[in-house]
């Protein structure tokens, strides 16, 4: 045969002879090759332009394994015409075209195609706290975490199930927190951990509260006027109201009130009921607002008429100061008498203002008077033989009273034997008073 030059195409299936030539000769005896041409088809894919979310914490990163063309035998270039194939576990970067060349027994496929990558990767949430804080008593829910972003979607276990907005959120418990991007995850999620502030229920001595009548000038008792024990309350008219009552909020009698603690941000779940009792207290009464007393007896308060008769007299109609039953009464002043029970006193006090009859003292020209002694056949000398200025009264007139002291003593009648060298003393009667003082006379009976 003819030798072929070592340009010569290779034909499939063919069986061609080798000869070893040296100087002028050849070998006798040739080789025989049989050349069978290995054609491989270039890869094929659905999609050139391929699209990955970024794996999720603890998932395993992407790599050109990932890329997806058929068959699966495939050596991939960085570059269209590269001649060092890429590791299959080579990561794969976003917005990259890699080269895939299919792999037969022996031989790569004359053709590449090309595969553009891209990854997904949505931002990790955001949020000022990553450690929040709730009031138990709200009932806080998933939707209740504080974050930058809307649409979180939030686990309580990595690679768990989302949770619906309405869960009620666990206190001590971490959620993860994951913005979504057409059906792609944050690869990092968002950990807010979420705490209670449990708020004890406050604790009061008694459950009932009493409160005693005030002044009609300081309006209606309120909420204010609640003891709280000295703990922080709010109040509330029911055990599920959500509304706190204003401190201006009149309480009212035989009403129970419920108390809420105030912690740091939050009030306590529980409420603690409080009873109140409006105490009620008439104002005293009395006949006569204006009350008319006799000097001469030193009235005291105890003399002032009031019903009833238990009440606590003070010196001002609000405030002021007590004023014992044994004081002396003071002409032209108001007394003010308080409703009591033993424990309150009724918000207003009756007003009665004292006045004094004051009855003038008699006088008289003559404070020693002289009289001859009466001769055994003559009417003997009486009190009615003193000469007094009455003014207009006789002597044994009305309105004259004689006594045989400056005060107290004893009164004696006009017929009253008059006794040398003794001192008589003589009041005024006006209508129920006397006259403060009384007035003296010294009799002498002289015997010459």
């Amino acid at each position: 045969g003819t030798a072929l030059p070592s340009g010569t195409h290779l034909n499939n299936n063919t069986v061609y002879y080798g000869a070893i030539t040296s100087a002028n000769c050849s070998s006798s005896i040739r080789l025989a090759v049989l050349v069978m041409i290995e054609t491989v088809n270039a890869p094929t894919t659905q999609n050139v332009v391929q699209n990955f979310c970024a794996p999720l914490l603890g998932e395993p990163a992407l790599t050109l394994a990932d890329l997806t063309v058929q068959p699966t035998e495939i050596a991939w270039y960085s570059t269209a015409n590269g001649t060092t194939p890429l590791a299959a576990n080579t990561p794969l970067v976003s917005n990259t075209t890699y080269y895939a060349a299919a792999v037969g027994d022996h031989c790569e496929s004359a053709n590449r195609i090309f595969v553009y990558a891209t990854i997904n990767t949505p931002a990790t949430p955001t949020t000022l706290n990553t450690e929040q804080t709730f009031c138990a008593s709200t009932v806080p829910t998933i939707a209740s975490i504080q974050v930058g972003q809307g649409q979180v979607i939030w686990y309580d276990v990595i690679g768990g199930t989302p949770l619906v907005s309405t869960t009620p959120l666990v206190n001590n418990t971490t959620y993860y927190g994951y913005l979504e991007d057409q059906g792609c995850l944050s690869p990092t999620p968002l950990e807010v951990i979420v705490d209670y502030e449990i708020v004890s229920a406050p604790n009061f001595t008694s459950g009932t509260q009493f409160f005693c009548p005030q002044p009609s000038y300081l309006g209606a008792i309120t909420v204010a006027q609640l003891n709280t024990n000295g703990q922080q309350i709010q109040w509330f008219e029911s055990a599920t109201s959500t509304t706190p009552l204003a401190s201006t909020t009149a309480l009212v009698n035989n009403a129970t009130y419920y108390a809420a603690t105030v912690g740091s941000n939050c009030i306590s779940t529980l409420r603690t009921p409080v009873y109140v009792v409006l105490e009620s207290i008439n104002v005293p009464t009395t006949n006569d607002t204006t009350q008319l007393f006799c000097r001469s007896t030193i009235p005291t308060v105890a003399d002032i008429q009031i019903s009833p008769s238990s009440v606590v007299w003070y010196d001002a109609e609000f405030g002021g100061s007590v004023v014992s039953l044994t004081d002396e009464l003071i002409n032209n002043a108001y007394y003010y008498a308080a409703g009591s029970n033993g424990t309150c006193e009724s918000g207003n006090r009756r007003s009665v203002l004292v006045n004094f009859e004051v009855v003038t003292p008699i006088t008289t020209n003559e404070s020693i008077q002289f009289f001859c002694p009466p001769a055994a056949n003559e009417v003997q000398l009486t009190i009615a033989d003193l000469t007094i200025d009455t003014l207009g009264f006789g002597v044994n007139g009305i309105g004259v009273i004689w006594y045989d002291a400056p005060n107290g003593g004893n009164t004696l009648t006009s017929t009253t034997p008059l006794v040398n060298n003794t001192t008589y003393y003589v009041g005024k009667e006006q209508g129920l008073c006397l006259s403060d003082n009384r007035t003296s006379i010294y009799v002498v009976i002289d015997g010459i």
